[in-house]
């Protein structure tokens, strides 16, 4: 039975009984009264009174399901065609995704060739050409690497919003000595200083964290003031609804200024030979933050080291 028709039903047979039933009370209490031929009229006008309400009643209930039926059509006709559009762009997403693949593959091969005959016309020719001749070499070396870095770099970009098929209990611990491990090189080179204890055990995309902190670890690495040993300390503090996890440096830091600017591919704050990098690093971690639902930001002074911050939902 359709709802309207359910409650107008309803609101005919509450009205019926109430108007028999008020009559009952009048008999029974006032019966010694001459009331029986006007409380039979009032009955017969109170009778007309619901019946007639009724029909409004199921008018505007009818009305009402109408609208509201039309608004469920609606919505369904919208989550179909949402659906469409979603299973759309994924195709899209995967045939985007195989296309940076293959670019950075096939880009990467020419490159290494490229890269690895001027580094044998480096060495072969080396005291043969004069200074000049040796510098467009070194040139030509250091931007042939530049690029491969950069086809990696924007490789990692497209795939930053690809989390893990599924959440995980990770131990941040584990995850940061992974890291340190990776990074061996770069710390024994510098002399680095990593401060973390005791860091929790958190549910999330397992490779997106990884990749987070190794940006973020791997640019307080580099950004060191000159001379000056680094010192990193990572931190976590549990919220509410959330972790907040930082990584500290005490590195040059970071005018105010360029706060939302870092996070920008290809937006470098110093030249390229002063310090290494593509400027995709922040941009790459930027993406992975928010795709697990986190946010990211700085806080920092020039000359004072820098704290970057990114949350993750629990």
């Amino acid at each position: 039975m359709k709802p309207e028709i359910k409650l107008t039903l309803y609101y005919l047979l509450a009205g019926v009984l109430w108007i028999l039933l008020s009559d009952r009370f009048l008999y029974f209490c006032f019966g010694h009264l001459e009331l029986s031929q006007h409380s039979i009229f009032q009955t017969i006008k109170g009778l007309f009174y619901v019946v007639s309400t009724g029909f409004i009643l199921y008018l505007l209930l009818r009305r009402y399901y109408r609208n509201i039926n039309q608004k469920i059509e609606d919505i369904k006709n919208m989550n179909e065609k949402l659906k469409e559009q979603s299973q759309q762009l994924q195709l899209s997403n995967e045939s985007l995704e195989q296309f940076a693949f293959v670019a950075a593959h096939d880009l990467q091969e020419p490159l290494r060739s490229l890269s690895t005959f001027l580094s044998l016309l480096q060495a072969q020719y080396k005291g043969k050409l004069d200074e000049k001749g040796e510098q467009y070499i070194h040139f030509s070396v250091e931007g042939a690497k530049r690029m491969r870095q950069i086809i990696y770099d924007l490789y990692q970009l497209s795939r930053a919003s690809n989390a893990d098929a599924e959440i995980s209990i990770i131990n941040l611990n584990e995850i940061i000595a992974e890291i340190l491990e990776n990074q061996q090189a770069l710390i024994d080179e510098k002399k680095a200083i990593i401060h973390y204890d005791k860091l929790p055990q958190i549910a999330t995309y397992r490779s997106a964290m990884l990749r987070i902190l190794d940006n973020l670890i791997g640019n307080s690495l580099k950004y060191h003031k000159p001379g000056e040993t680094p010192d990193i300390r990572i931190e976590a503090i549990e919220l509410k609804e959330e972790w907040q996890i930082a990584v500290i440096d005490k590195g040059i830091g970071i005018d105010p200024e360029y706060f939302e600017n870092i996070f920008i591919i290809f937006k470098r704050l110093h030249r390229n030979d002063d310090i290494q990098g593509t400027g995709m690093g922040l941009a790459i971690v930027k993406k992975l933050t928010e795709s697990i639902g986190g946010r990211i930001w700085v806080e920092s002074t020039p000359g004072n080291g820098a704290s970057f911050i990114f949350t993750v939902p629990k």
